[in-house]
């Protein structure tokens, strides 16, 4: 908004100064001015405006008939293109509907202790099926939604540039300054409806950034990771997502600790939480031993397979290690993997730098 201000005061300095100088203007000129306000491009609108900021105090008023019969004519466009935006977003607002109905689904249920029944777990495996689904549709429907946005904002923008000059002319340079796109939009019958699904949109498409920064650092940035540790996090990554979690980053220090408690088992012939090793005791020292500096916040162990989706699928299965792997706040992924004992760790901690 402030960019748009700065552009009206560029284009017409003298509504800004305290004297200018002033010119009569005549009926000719008038409709010559506002066919040039009616233009969509910035250098002719720019001679309208400079040529209405020389006019006389006693012709504001046709300064302001001027702006506001512009305004009208510029809105008519927008108000048409909102009402026909609504209608092309209704396949996306009905997808996100499904999606955010699906995935609370999934995780209410995937947070209740299960038992191992098979027709919970089908009933929970068919809802995570459902919600991937929507999910990957939508995907590309807030893709298409925020290429409308664009289309939508010049037209925001000429209306706000018009309303900024008329606030400035009334003297309200405070409500100048408070003018945005949104209240632009929202005097349009279909305007808040709109703003408020290209938010949605905005905000599916930012997700979406992040997964593909998570998955860059994992599979590209990070030179320390295993096939089997990427193998891990693109699976459960590929899960968290679809349900609306936040993905998870493969960490050096929280992986070297579930890499020391995988070979301690194997070593020790044990198999727990608690290690024998009273220096190794807990998950929680195991991270501060390996140098961890965020805050852990749980560990799944597993025996019997070097396969990736084999510790998945069996943690899936159990409630409380599917619990940890839904579980809210974390984004910090430390796996192990040695001689088909596997153990992961989250925390929460900074994004890590590229290594």
């Amino acid at each position: 908004m402030i960019q748009v201000l700065l552009f009206v005061a560029i284009l017409c300095p003298d509504v800004f100064a305290e004297e200018s100088s002033s010119i009569q203007i005549g009926s000719k000129q008038q409709r010559q001015i506002y066919r040039w306000l009616c233009s969509e491009d910035s250098d002719t609108r720019r001679r309208a405006h400079q040529f209405l900021s020389q006019l006389s105090e006693n012709d504001s008023s046709v300064h302001k008939r001027l702006l506001h019969k512009a305004r009208l004519h510029h809105a008519t466009p927008l108000e048409n293109a909102l009402e026909r935006t609504y209608k092309e977003l209704q396949p996306f607002a009905e997808a996100r509907r499904n999606w955010t109905h699906e995935r609370k689904q999934a995780l209410t249920l995937g947070r209740k202790s299960l038992d191992y029944d098979t027709s919970d777990l089908k009933k929970l495996d068919h809802l995570l099926h459902e919600a991937s689904r929507t999910y990957r549709q939508l995907q590309a429907q807030a893709l298409a939604a925020t290429n409308v946005w664009k289309t939508l904002e010049p037209h925001g923008k000429l209306l706000l540039e018009l309303d900024i000059e008329l606030a400035m002319l009334k003297g309200a340079e405070e409500e100048a300054f408070d003018l945005s796109l949104g209240d632009v939009f929202e005097e349009f019958p279909f305007g808040d409806n709109v703003i408020h699904l290209i938010k949605q949109a905005k905000s599916l498409m930012a997700q979406r950034q992040q997964s593909a920064q998570v998955d860059s650092y994992n599979n590209d940035s990070a030179k320390w990771p295993t096939s089997s540790q990427r193998g891990f996090a693109k699976i459960i990554n590929e899960m968290r997502i679809e349900l609306g979690l936040s993905p998870l980053y493969l960490q050096k220090e929280l992986s070297l600790a579930s890499i020391n408690h995988c070979a301690e088992m194997a070593k020790l012939s044990y198999f727990a939480h608690q290690s024998p090793t009273p220096a190794n005791a807990s998950p929680s020292k195991r991270a501060k031993n390996a140098m961890y500096s965020g805050r852990w916040q749980g560990e799944n162990i597993y025996k019997g397979s070097s396969s990736p989706m084999a510790a998945y699928v069996a943690w899936w299965k159990s409630d409380g290690h599917r619990k940890v792997m839904i579980a809210n706040g974390p984004n910090h992924l430390g796996i192990g993997l040695v001689k088909a004992h596997w153990t992961l760790s989250l925390g929460t901690g900074r994004s890590p730098s590229k290594d």
